[in-house]
Parts: C-alpha cells; structure tokens; sequence
C-alpha cells in the first residue's frame, strides 16, 4: 500500500512523475572508489568492479564501458533483496587457493 507520510520521510524520488522507490537520503552523492579491470574480448572492453562479485559489463570504449559499470552497479544494488529460497542453510568451507 503506498503511504505518502512515509514516502515524504524517506527521501525524495528519483523521476518525480512516477510512483517508484525513493532514493534514500544516504545514498545521494555518495561515492566510493572501486577497481575496475578490464580486458579486450572479440572488439568490446569488457569489465568488472573486483570489490563487488557479479558486477561485469562491457562498452566499445572506456567511457562507454564506465557508464555501462555503473548502470551494472546499481542494477546489483536495487537487486540487494533477500530471496525466497524457503529455509536456507549456511556452511563454512575450506578451498585450495
């Protein structure tokens, strides 16, 4: 159910003529740095954000594959929800490095 006193108290919207999530306050101009390696596969740059797992993309240029990084980025963070797996198990395990 959309609550407006709860939206208003959260931040404001990141397009203002539709109903969407809210950007949280903490979240604008925010910046942090990150290592982007990047290689050359078949014509295309292709890249990913070593800090942050799952995060990869790819651009005919640099720049192209910067903005594409952070498009990826922030596709991860607004995908940050719990799934629903039902009951989940946790295990710690030892790999040969």
């Amino acid at each position: 159910m959309y609550n407006s006193d709860v939206v208003a108290e959260m931040g404001e919207f990141e397009d203002p003529g539709q109903i969407a999530c809210p950007v949280e306050p903490w979240r604008r101009n925010m910046r942090r740095r990150f290592t982007l390696e990047y290689w050359t596969d078949d014509g295309w740059l292709v890249g990913r954000l070593k800090e942050v797992p799952g995060v990869f993309s790819q651009g005919q240029t640099l720049m192209e594959l910067e903005e594409n990084i952070q498009d990826a980025y922030e596709t991860i963070l607004a995908d940050d929800q719990p799934l629903d797996l039902g009951q989940t198990q946790v295990k710690e395990v030892e790999l040969e490095v």
